[in-house]
């Protein structure tokens, strides 16, 4: 899925073929290598992360969590998105029925002016007539 979203080509085209990425996306263990994406520090030949690897870990994890409760609330205000026994992939558009759950809850936050990623952040979210300006 990585590869097929062409995401990291994007990345490259944006910061500059050859640079380090002056931003990063905070991702999976397993997509770490990529360009542009970073993950947690992990122990690596049994050598002890250092304390600033540490509290790295600590801080983002708590900016992860924060992030992953609200896509949870995706799924519990739009159930049928997550739905696993009715969305089957290859017989129910299952990736247009999320990405619609996730601009309604875009359009939600920005009505309502907050949700948790924007209070933790102390950020205010974008009006309806600046995002959809956006979309």
């Amino acid at each position: 899925m990585w590869h097929d979203s062409n995401i990291e080509q994007e990345l490259r085209s944006i910061f500059g073929e050859g640079r380090d990425a002056p931003f990063y996306i905070y991702g999976d263990p397993a997509y770490s290598g990529a360009y542009g994406v970073l993950g947690a520090y992990t122990r690596v030949g049994g050598r002890t992360l250092l304390r600033d690897e540490k509290v790295f870990n600590i801080i983002i994890a708590q900016v992860r969590i924060t992030i992953e409760q609200l896509f949870g609330n995706v799924l519990v205000i739009w159930g049928f998105s997550g739905h696993k026994y009715q969305q089957k992939a290859g017989q129910s558009p299952v990736a247009a029925y999320y990405l619609v759950s996730i601009l309604l809850m875009n359009l939600m936050t920005c009505v309502r002016r907050e949700n948790k990623v924007s209070q933790y952040f102390d950020l205010q979210p974008p009006t309806l007539d600046e995002y959809l300006h956006g979309v």
